[in-house]
């Protein structure tokens, strides 16, 4: 008896295959979402308003979330490079106006607005710009190596600020204060323009920022160390792991170290350093925050990264009052008498349906759009 077989040709049984492949890659896909359990953004909310009394230990104040968790503390490591065409970027500050003003190697200072670009000139003819900061009217303060310059709002003339001679790094304090690096620790120069007080003794100072107590943060490269100053000029070592490369310190408070081993924070209340942000992302001469938690790098380009985990509030709470970012939590005890204020607070996580593809080296990855609800907190701290 003779058999017959219906054999296909090779090509089409591969042709098959394919397409069988194919239709379980696309089931998978579509499983995907169901196997995160529907993630979603957080839903937060307070009991509001609330009213405390100054001096008075406050009832601890919780939200309640009704959305996706909260993740812990961090930030984005994919940072996106903002349009601003240079090459060369040192260091970056924010002005008051909300555009990033950009020191760079060539000596020249520009100016970029987000959303925009690229970026313009602002003024040139200073070595090589290690260090900047603005202050409220929008005059913009530089270290070159050698001198600490002052920039009148608008691009006006510049001139020398103080006879500094090794002038690295600059920030400044409410209270138009300036405060320098230069070889063997920081210098306050009163209202920028009056004689200079050694404020540390720190060998090889890194980085310099101010919060609006008038703590002082500076990193030391010969002792890897960070230390904070405060404004009775006691210096306490906070950590002798970190050797910060540039720090800033946003509106709340938190401050924010980046090194060669990735992004630090430090809570407003005192929490940390603790890592938020890994990679060579973080790897930044020059560091800016905005009040929207907006993160602005300096590495020759300009990056730009956002908070993709934990909670933060805005404006800085009152003294004696602590904020959790990780529970979102307020507690403590007013230490001051003050009128009713506004709270802004937003929860982060870096959960939901991916809306963008990008191509990786590895293949397609998912990319998540960072959620967030804002909730406001309506209270007075005072006696009634």
């Amino acid at each position: 008896m003779k058999h017959f077989y219906n054999l296909r040709p090779l090509s089409s049984v591969l042709k098959k295959a394919a397409q069988l492949a194919q239709c379980l890659a696309i089931l998978a896909i579509m499983a995907w979402p169901f196997s995160k359990g529907f993630a979603q953004a957080p839903a937060i909310s307070y009991s509001t308003p609330q009213t405390y009394t100054a001096y008075v230990p406050m009832t601890t104040l919780s939200p309640s979330n009704t959305g996706g968790a909260v993740t812990a503390p961090g930030f984005n490591t994919s940072t996106t490079t903002l349009n601003t065409g240079i090459s060369d970027a040192n260091c970056v500050a924010i002005g008051s106006d909300g555009n990033l003003y950009i020191g760079e190697s060539s000596g020249q200072i520009s100016v970029y607005t987000p959303g925009g670009g690229p970026a313009t000139v602002y003024k040139t003819g200073f070595g090589p710009v290690t260090g900047i900061c603005a202050d409220p009217s929008n005059n913009i303060y530089l270290a070159d190596g050698t001198y600490i310059w002052e920039i009148l709002a608008g691009g006006g003339a510049a001139s020398k600020v103080g006879a500094f001679t090794q002038a690295t790094g600059v920030a400044i304090d409410a209270g138009n204060n300036l405060y320098v690096t230069q070889p063997g620790g920081v210098a306050e120069l009163l209202s920028y323009r009056y004689a200079e007080t050694q404020r540390s003794n720190v060998a090889s100072p890194q980085g310099v920022a101010v919060d609006a107590n008038g703590i002082v943060y500076v990193g030391d490269q010969s002792s890897q160390a960070f230390y904070k100053i405060a404004p009775n000029n006691v210096q306490t070592q906070i950590s002798s792991a970190i050797t910060p490369q540039a720090i800033t310190v946003d509106p709340s408070g938190n401050v924010y170290l980046a090194s060669s081993a990735g992004l630090y924070m430090i809570s407003a209340g005192g929490a940390g350093p603790f890592l938020v942000g890994s990679g060579t992302s973080f790897n930044a001469t020059g560091i800016a925050v905005d009040a929207n938690f907006n993160l602005y790098l300096a590495n020759g380009t300009i990056t730009e990264t956002q908070p993709n985990g934990g909670y933060f509030i805005k404006p800085a709470l009152l003294q004696g009052l602590t904020f959790d970012m990780t529970s979102g939590q307020i507690s403590g005890t007013p230490g001051v008498i003050a009128a009713n204020n506004n709270y802004t607070i937003t929860a982060y996580n870096a959960s939901g349906w991916p809306h963008v593809y990008r191509r990786a080296p590895a293949g397609r990855q998912h990319v998540y759009r960072v959620q967030s609800n804002n909730i406001n907190i309506t209270g007075s701290i005072g006696r009634n």
